[in-house]
């Protein structure tokens, strides 16, 4: 059972479509081999057994030296199925528009494009600035965000305000008249005007609830992504915080350490310098001499040459 379960886990076969991720089948391979314990020899064992297709003929044709290397395979595997593609995925990243779609649908296409193209996070950015509808680019832009999830979320907030803001347009009512009526009398005639009327008003009715039913459930909207925006805030400074942290407690470190080098050194300076001291000391005695006025005599002869007494 866990054989099964673990082999469930694991990536999807993978043929090399345009459709088909070839990043996202790279980090779902690697993530699963993580979570088999795999090593190097182990993953190029495994790797074919994830290709089919055109992927599978491609392994088939590739070197020795790159199916022997799992950082080159991986390389020429990036460059097989990502360089072919890139162009039609540029292509369909500059295409790509909000037009109709909510802000959310809109940002989901555009990160998995980007994904797809190895995009940084300003390239990912820029492009989710550029297919917004023209009215929620010019304000979004202006609120100058860093990143594409705080650029959503402001896009988000915009729509459900827009949401609020819109009036609702009533459509027009047709009006089907049998052939009967050209020749029914006045009474008949005023009492369909009379229907007629009250029909006008119940749809007028329903409409209005159900603009305020939208207006209301925009308005909830809005407040919860006003909460987010308070909690991503929070967790912004918060995040702030532990980097301010991490990086004061890294230059501590490094101040301690260069404190115990300084004094490391002292010591070491400290005790050439007792050496040296304590050599100049023992010099004479070590030779076989006296040492008197700075001057080095033999040893048993005195200052003027006479022998002395032992």
């Amino acid at each position: 059972m866990a054989e099964q379960s673990k082999g469930s886990l694991g990536p999807r076969k993978f043929g090399g479509s345009l459709k088909q991720d070839h990043i996202g089948f790279l980090r779902h391979f690697n993530q699963y081999a993580e979570y088999c314990n795999w090593d190097d020899d182990a993953k190029l064992r495994a790797w074919p057994l994830f290709l089919e297709k055109t992927a599978i003929t491609w392994f088939r044709a590739l070197e020795d030296r790159d199916k022997n290397n799992i950082n080159a395979l991986e390389a020429a595997f990036r460059d097989r199925f990502g360089t072919q593609n890139k162009w039609i995925l540029e292509g369909d990243l500059m295409d790509l528009k909000q037009n109709r779609q909510s802000v959310a649908v809109y940002a989901t296409k555009v990160r998995n494009l980007c994904t797809r193209l190895e995009k940084n996070e300003n390239e990912t950015l820029v492009a989710f600035i550029q297919g917004l509808k023209p009215d929620l680019k010019a304000r979004v832009m202006v609120e100058n965000p860093d990143n594409i999830n705080v650029a959503e979320r402001k896009a988000k907030l915009l729509e459900a305000c827009e949401l609020i803001e819109k009036p609702s347009k009533p459509k027009k009512k047709r009006c089907y008249s049998s052939s009967s009526s050209s020749s029914s009398s006045s009474s008949s005639e005023s009492s369909t005007d009379e229907e007629d009327e009250k029909e006008v008003k119940r749809n007028r009715q329903r409409k209005k609830q159900k603009g305020k039913a939208d207006k209301d459930k925009a308005i909830q909207f809005m407040g919860r992504m006003l909460v987010d925006e308070q909690k991503y805030a929070i967790e912004e400074r918060q995040r702030e915080q532990q980097r301010h942290e991490a990086t004061c407690k890294e230059y501590e470190a490094k101040l301690t350490e260069m404190r115990r080098q300084l004094l490391n050194q002292k010591k070491r300076i400290m005790n050439m310098e007792i050496r040296e001291e304590s050599l100049e000391n023992n010099f004479p005695t070590q030779m076989g001499g006296c040492y008197d006025s700075h001057v080095c005599y033999p040893y048993g002869y005195g200052e003027f040459g006479m022998q002395t007494s032992q």
